[in-house]
């Protein structure tokens, strides 16, 4: 007959607290346990006792979001992570609802970064934390390899989550690797068990092949004109030509090319704005147009010459010759551009890279 195991008192070892944070983790249970009336009355009693009580914040961080108040739950949290938590989750969901507030800013990427590297470290088995600093790092167009490795990360931790494996998509377009990318989105096709999951899985794949013809497209007008620029310097009189050129999926543009904008829509008064470059379209000679999408609002750019944009980089150096056709879509900037006076297109000035 086995034996009971002997313990041994002196092997256990006792920590004292105060009763407010007795009071915390009995807060904390009361909201897991779905007693929200009771949980938020002793919560508001010990954030009175306590300001700065973390395991408080991060409660209540908690029951705001599982109320679907995500503005009031991302404050929460992001106390709580002020107050250096030690919970894997707080610093998760911070990091997750900060990247989709819409709101980019270097100072708040840090935050971003910094909270989703310390959750990984709290917690290396949680998968979640590993997705969503890939999904982050794909958004800022930066540490790609790094991304993608932590994708490959997350799919392994949880095989069968639909969502990792559209993220490990998006990151691999990014790294402009979309024939790699398609497999993937096949694969979590056989996946998915919900008609949710099998939507917005057959969505990206729409996405995806919409993102490989805007790509082999612009890879064809960044061809046609270096040959057209290489034909004029053979024959200077041959001055090349302007010409509207049909968008990736054969139709014809929206916006104006350079024949169109007349001088004095570049008179208006300057801006800066940050974002993210998207719908990149050059056209001979050195037309370029494209949209940058900031928190808020996107900015339809413009200009005859891209020749004249003083490109910068900040934070890191450029491999070789920058070239704005094909290496600007989906890139973090910071620009400068003249509003316009007469359209809706803004004169682009300046592009500082960000890495």
């Amino acid at each position: 007959m086995n034996k009971p195991l002997a313990l041994d008192d002196a092997s256990f070892s006792t920590q004292p607290i105060s009763t407010v944070q007795a009071d915390a983790y009995r807060a904390d249970l009361l909201a897991y346990v779905q007693r929200e009336k009771d949980a938020r009355t002793l919560l508001e009693q010990i954030l009175r006792d306590d300001p700065n009580n973390t395991l408080a914040h991060e409660t209540m961080g908690y029951l705001e979001f599982r109320a679907g108040h995500l503005e009031q739950a991302q404050n929460w949290y992001e106390q709580a992570v002020k107050l250096d938590s030690q919970s894997y989750l707080a610093q998760y969901y911070y990091a997750s609802m900060a990247l989709s507030s819409g709101r980019p800013s270097a100072q708040l990427d840090r935050q971003i970064e910094d909270s989703l590297l310390k959750a990984i470290k709290l917690n290396p088995a949680f998968a979640g934390s590993y997705a969503q600093l890939a999904v982050f790092y794909a958004m800022r167009h930066k540490n790609l390899s790094q991304a993608h490795m932590l994708s490959l990360q997350a799919i392994q931790l949880e095989p069968a989550n639909v969502h990792f494996r559209v993220y490990g998509a998006r990151v691999l377009l990014e790294m402009e690797r979309g024939s790699d990318a398609l497999p993937v989105l096949q694969a979590a096709l056989k996946l998915a068990k919900t008609p949710e999951e099998v939507s917005a899985v057959q969505n990206e794949m729409q996405a995806l092949q919409y993102a490989l013809s805007v790509m082999e497209h612009n890879r064809k007008q960044a061809r046609d004109f270096r040959e057209e620029m290489e034909a004029a310097k053979r024959d200077p009189a041959a001055e090349p030509h302007l010409r509207r050129q049909p968008s990736a999926d054969g139709g014809t543009p929206e916006v104006e090319t350079a024949q169109d904008q007349s001088e004095d829509s570049l008179t208006g008064p300057h801006h800066s704005a940050s974002g993210i470059v998207r719908n990149v379209r050059c056209s001979p000679p050195a037309v370029i147009d494209a949209d940058l999408v900031t928190g808020s609002k996107t900015i339809t750019l413009h200009t005859r010459n891209f020749y004249k944009i003083q490109f910068s980089a900040l934070g890191y150096t450029p491999a070789g010759d920058f070239q704005p056709c094909t290496e600007l879509e989906g890139r973090q900037v910071k620009i400068e551009y003249i509003e316009s006076a007469t359209n809706k297109l803004n004169g682009l000035v300046a592009v500082e890279l960000h890495k």
